[in-house]
């Protein structure tokens, strides 16, 4: 069995920090569809990030538990306005159960966010959101097969409607995956 947890705070102070600067226009400014905005990389002459990262992950034959949470926070230190690269308080818990019989495995992972309300402009606030994920995987590990491996997921499962950044523009809903790969050792 394994269980590494780690856990990190930051702190950076960047001169010439590359920032993103999004421009969404709305109503009234705008009617749709013609109502496209601009994404741009701006130079920031003075910032500063910082945020925590833990990280858990239980591991044995069976089954493999993960628990993941960050949080960062940033300020043009001139303006003291927030940066445009923020993102929500976030918790991530993944289940996987194991069938080594099988060579294979499912999981289900949950993804939470918190509201974001570290904005300048009250309009650019964006909800909470939980989106969940299902994936499986089999890997042959001897026999003609060997070396194959096939996964399947479906993102986003609850088509959960959410925006990590402000734009106006929501994120991907309900993603269907399927990958083959195979690999040759010598």
């Amino acid at each position: 069995d394994l269980l590494p947890v780690t856990a990190s705070y930051y702190e950076i102070w960047g001169e010439d920090f590359i920032d993103l600067l999004v421009d969404q226009p709305g109503p009234p400014a705008c009617f749709p569809p013609a109502c496209n905005g601009t994404t741009q990389s701006i130079n920031v002459a003075d910032a500063r990030l910082w945020g925590n990262e833990i990280e858990a992950v239980y591991d044995n034959r069976r089954f493999r538990l993960s628990f993941g949470y960050a949080d960062i926070d940033g300020e043009d230190r001139d303006s003291g306005e927030p940066l445009g690269v923020l993102y929500p308080t976030t918790v991530t818990l993944d289940g996987t159960v194991k069938f080594p019989e099988f060579d294979s495995l499912v999981g289900l992972r949950g993804t939470f966010a918190g509201h974001f309300d570290n904005v300048t402009d009250p309009a650019e606030e964006r909800d909470s959101y939980e989106t969940f994920d299902v994936y499986a995987a089999w890997a042959p590990s001897e026999g003609p097969l060997e070396g194959l491996r096939i996964d399947l997921g479906v993102d986003n499962l609850f088509d959960e409607e959410y925006s990590r950044v402000y734009t106006d523009a929501l994120e991907q809903g309900r993603n269907w995956k399927a990958a083959m790969s195979y690999r040759i050792a010598y």
